[in-house]
């Protein structure tokens, strides 16, 4: 796997209003490769709470410029009646509703809730946040193709040797309020039955559209082109939430393992809002596969495997938007278009399947293409841009673990060389800086505001010649700062709240 280098964390342009009895934000915001990821950790509240203070800028556009402005053309009245729904018909468990008081909380403590104070009336809530989370409910979006293969299909590959490859389009609105805000979602529960888990998406969504857990269980979610009856008067469950559910549980149904059969019965246990199809997929080595789950208000939920293929040749699963089992298959471009290539060659690679999925099914409307070995956790991950759709671009590829790795850190042929964490954070007087190290590194250390002009030299010298050291903070206002740590390969930042 290539070098993964850590640059320079995204720089807020507006500054956050002074908090009062600010709470601890229990995450990070960085970017590895290009790609911004958040890493979350605490409890369900508290990795709320610092989703929303550290992705607020970002909230507030896709909340008020994409939601309010673009899908609901600035009908705040529209607005007010979806949002008093989240109320009425949407069943959320109990430790959703308190991520969600923690990101509107910690939101309304910035400056950037000022848009949606002006257009609402009020605060954000915790039912703006389920809203979001349940827009393909209440609103009907389409997009996204796969392709699942595994068993003879990979056996050629010397990467696969029969192990399982997914990959999948996420295609959806290709508008610069999206395109320009990608997110990658790095949680590590404090929850004894929950596991650590990737989402890949959009701020404000923290439910699962695309994710993968440390168990190697992949789920991503599709459109289903029958969308069900109105929701009004019944009872669903977001199906965001509901896949979220059984990614990050350690094992949803309690059957002794974490596999495809947890995704099916999330998705299976209460009402669903709409026609969706989801893949589910694991290791094969693990004793699992996949399969394509396909539910409807209407008609309940199934699955479809191999024997129900639709004339797809060889150990591989296609899915595009259209239901193949719950309802009689109808015509659909990309699928048979996926079906003539694999009837050509059934065979693939780890590149063939990329190559293959964008040939018969890169649409101009294309917003992420996710590639996943679940057998080494490693992920492939292209994001569209305004010029190209991902799978015109160079996939970055990651581990897992390449996820959760500290903000402040150098990799040599993936050894951690260097890390560096600072706490409190919130801090109100004294910041404590920690470095780890196994070799002596040169680093710089300084305190810089939002534009980057330094405030103050930290530290300069080597890790192992002084590990711990402070600053003194109370000559600064309240706000927000960066602590930048440069070496001699790559230069990194924390966000300081104060």
């Amino acid at each position: 796997m290539k070098k993964l280098i850590y640059s320079i964390l995204l720089v807020f342009a507006l500054p956050f209003l002074n908090m009062v009895n600010a709470e601890e934000v229990k995450g990070n915001l960085t970017e590895i490769n290009g790609i911004p990821v958040l890493q979350l950790w605490g409890n369900h509240y508290e990795r709320g709470y610092a989703y929303g203070n550290l992705m607020a800028e970002q909230i507030d556009i896709i909340l008020v410029d994409y939601f309010i402005g673009y899908l609901l053309k600035d009908d705040m009245a529209k607005y007010a009646t979806l949002s008093s729904m989240v109320n009425s018909i949407l069943i959320i468990e109990d430790k959703y509703q308190k991520e969600a008081q923690g990101i509107a909380k910690s939101f309304n403590e910035t400056a950037y809730s000022n848009r949606f104070k002006e257009l609402a009336g009020r605060e954000l809530e915790a039912k703006d946040m389920l809203f979001a989370n349940s827009i393909v409910e209440l609103e009907s979006l389409f997009g996204c193709s796969s392709i699942m293969s595994w068993g003879d299909a990979t056996m050629q590959d010397p990467t696969l040797q029969g192990e399982l490859v997914i990959t999948r389009h996420l295609d959806w609105q290709k508008v610069p309020w999206l395109y320009n805000n990608h997110i990658v979602i790095a949680t590590t529960p404090d929850e004894e039955d929950e596991q650590r888990w990737v989402s890949f998406g959009f701020p404000g969504l923290f439910g699962c559209l695309s994710g993968v857990n440390e168990s190697s269980l992949v789920a991503f979610q599709h459109m289903g082109n029958k969308p069900s009856s109105s929701p009004m008067g019944k009872q669903i469950e977001p199906i965001f939430l509901a896949i979220r559910n059984a990614i990050e549980m350690k094992d949803f149904n309690n059957d002794g393992n974490c596999n495809t059969a947890d995704v099916f019965d999330a998705v299976g246990k209460n009402t669903t809002g709409g026609g969706f199809i989801v893949d589910a997929a694991g290791a094969i080595a693990n004793g699992d596969s996949a399969i394509v789950i396909e539910s409807s208000m209407d008609y309940g939920t199934v699955t479809r495997v191999l024997g129900e293929n639709s004339n797809v040749s060889g150990t591989n699963l296609v899915a595009t938007n259209h239901f193949r089992k719950l309802e009689p298959a109808i015509e659909c471009d990309r699928y048979d278009r996926l079906q003539e290539a694999l009837s050509t060659d059934d065979k693939i690679t780890v590149a063939g399947s990329w190559e293959v999925l964008k040939n018969a099914a890169g649409l101009p409307n294309n917003l992420q293409t996710i590639e996943v070995i679940p057998a080494e956790n490693k992920v492939l991950l292209s994001l569209s841009t305004e010029e190209l759709c991902s799978w015109e671009i160079q996939a970055t590829e990651f581990l897992f673990e390449d996820f959760f790795k500290p903000t402040g850190v150098e990799e040599n042929a993936g050894k951690v060389l260097y890390s560096v964490k600072a706490y409190p954070n919130p801090v109100v007087d004294k910041l404590n800086i920690t470095m780890n190290a196994e070799t002596d590194r040169n680093i710089e250390i300084v305190l810089c505001d939002l534009a980057g002009a330094t405030l103050t030299n930290v530290y300069s010298g080597t890790t192992s010649n002084q590990n711990d050291i402070s600053i003194d903070m109370t000559a600064y206002p309240k706000g927000a700062y960066l602590l930048q740590i440069k070496s001699e390969r790559s230069v990194s930042a924390i966000k300081i709240i104060k």
